[in-house]
């Protein structure tokens, strides 16, 4: 198995847990992913991070570092790429309330 088979494995017994522990004693709680499914998410989280990457090395470049990323530029290249899903989630709401009367819907 792949390392992020394992890690993957770790979540969905971590979130079966949970759902027992909502659920009661006893419950079944089964979540299942199927193979396709793993290799979507993990593709996804691969182009994710290597952006995240790409981000804080703009800014430790920004800051006069060469090519050495720390904390302090993974947490800002978080944080900006929050503020943006923020901000065009706001956009897309805005989208549909101004749009309520047409056809279209925006996702």
């Amino acid at each position: 198995k792949t390392a992020f088979d394992r890690v993957f494995k770790d979540v969905v017994d971590e979130l079966s847990k949970k759902d027992e522990a909502v659920l009661g004693e006893g419950a079944s709680s089964v979540v299942k992913a199927t193979p396709g499914a793993r290799v979507v998410l993990q593709y996804a989280l691969e182009e994710f991070s290597s952006g995240l990457m790409s981000d804080a090395l703009l800014f430790a470049k920004h800051a006069k570092r060469k090519e050495s990323i720390t904390q302090k530029d993974l947490r800002l290249a978080c944080g900006v790429r929050g503020r943006l899903l923020e901000q065009h989630r706001e956009d897309q709401e805005y989208k549909y309330r101004t749009d309520k009367g047409k056809s279209k819907f925006y996702v």
